[in-house]
């Protein structure tokens, strides 16, 4: 449990959303809805307005965190634009012929892209599905490990580390590990989700049990100066959804207080957010005949609990390969994941889509299969339509 607010230290919070069993595991065990869960109490911050999940622990870590698949792999070529222009916007200036540090590589896309213009990539990686079969480029060295603050051949000129910071109790810990990591005159480039997406459109199925912070700008780049990175500018990514920042090694100021993060008051969020979780449930009841999800993400897990109890969902589509067969755990249900076909699209006669920033693509592969059934996307305003 987290008792104080990770980013001003303040014991007084109030509770803005709860979710009594949420599952501890992406995908179900054997076939089986999943029985390993954990409440998840997403808190307010009395003393700077931060949204984070009190319930986590590092025990619950390391129960959700196991032999676990590649799950965030590029699908589409629009995906891979996305990392390429993350990439280019970043500047070559601050990685091109040096020594670059990724936190958390993935699926390995954006070490691979680096490689291409850095003298060296390093990857910090636990995850034991990402090998160096993955990262083929001689410069590339793959350490299946967290990332503690110190790498091998020395200071990085650059340390990337994107969608991770979310995932941990602990974000000065991390922010500070990165900064010692750096080099004199050395950049970052951070990436997280960002909280005001929650706030402005009550985004319930954004808030999952394997984040643990919800950041706004302000917030995110105020602790990271706490730590010694000042900030150089801010990116906004999918409409908003996520942003990055660049920042450069600082040293770390004498005097800080952390400033308020702008979420609006616990009581008015906790209201929106509960009545956009029951109008979803409204809308989906009206929907007649067998329906299926699209998205094998923690957003597609979000939606199955909580509608699970209303809806039956028969089966959860996915693009990536390596996720066909294992079934999604949520909501007393354990639908299995098969990729889109015209094959396995038959029977059914509704699709929610969940991995909603991906939802006009999808619609378009859905109907290029032949579907013609009803197509719903999980956006924000899906629970007022």
């Amino acid at each position: 449990m987290i008792p104080n607010c990770p980013i001003c230290g303040s014991a007084h919070a109030d509770k803005v959303f709860h979710i009594q069993a949420f599952p501890v595991r992406l995908f179900a065990a054997h076939g089986e809805a999943a029985e390993d869960t954990a409440p998840l109490t997403l808190m307010r911050c009395r003393g700077c307005a931060h949204l984070y999940n009190r319930e986590f622990s590092d025990a619950l870590a390391e129960r959700m965190y196991g032999d676990v698949p590649l799950t965030n792999v590029p699908v589409h070529p629009s995906m891979v634009k996305r990392l390429e222009d993350a990439i280019t916007w970043i500047d070559p200036e601050h990685y091109a012929g040096k020594r670059v540090v990724e936190i958390g590589g993935g699926a390995g896309h954006v070490a691979r892209l680096l490689s291409r213009a850095a003298a060296e990539v390093v990857v910090f990686e636990p995850c034991r599905a990402l090998t160096p079969e993955h990262l083929p480029e001689p410069n590339i060295v793959l350490i299946s490990d967290i990332f503690r603050g110190l790498t091998p051949g020395g200071p990085a000129d650059l340390i990337v580390c994107r969608q991770v910071i979310e995932h941990v109790a602990d974000p000065f810990a991390l922010l500070s590990a990165i900064r010692d990591g750096l080099a004199a005159g050395g950049h970052a480039y951070l990436e997280v989700p960002d909280a005001r997406f929650i706030d402005r459109g009550a985004a319930f199925g954004d808030i999952v049990l394997q984040h643990v912070q919800y950041f706004t700008p302000e917030a995110f780049t105020a602790l990271a100066r706490r730590a010694g990175l000042e900030p150089l500018r801010t990116l906004a990514i999918k409409d908003g959804h996520d942003f990055g920042v660049l920042f450069r090694a600082a040293a770390r100021p004498a005097v800080w207080r952390a400033p308020d993060a702008g979420i609006a008051p616990a009581d008015g969020l906790s209201a929106r957010l509960a009545a956009a979780a029951v109008g979803g449930v409204s809308r989906l009841s009206a929907i007649p005949g067998a329906m299926a999800l699209y998205g094998a993400t923690a957003q597609g897990q979000a939606f199955l609990t909580l509608y699970g109890a209303e809806r039956r969902f028969i089966r959860v589509y996915d693009d990536n390969p390596a996720l066909a067969g294992r079934r999604l755990a949520g909501g007393g249900q354990a639908p299995p994941i098969v990729q889109p076909s015209a094959e396995s699209l038959r029977g059914v006669d509704a699709v929610l889509i969940c991995a909603y920033l991906h939802d006009e693509v999808i619609t378009g592969r859905l109907r290029a299969l032949g579907f013609q059934g009803a197509i719903l996307s999980a956006r924000p305003e899906f629970s007022s339509g």
